[in-house]
């Protein structure tokens, strides 16, 4: 679980978004919006998404 909260946190910093984990669900704040998720493992995947996003425009 240490692992997944890292990693999360680790993304989340990386794209200037704050995460908060209170065991029932997962929210990230990220540029003015709120993301609600049920597991950080879904939050992780989002934030992958969105890396992978801006990665992508950032090359172009």
């Amino acid at each position: 679980m240490e692992d997944l909260c890292y990693e999360a946190k680790k993304l989340a910093w990386d794209l200037g978004a704050k995460i908060y984990d209170d065991g029932s669900k997962c929210i990230v704040y990220m540029h003015g919006r709120i993301f609600e998720f049920s597991e950080i493992k879904k939050a992780i995947k989002f934030l992958e998404f969105v890396k992978e996003e801006v990665e992508k425009h950032g090359k172009n």
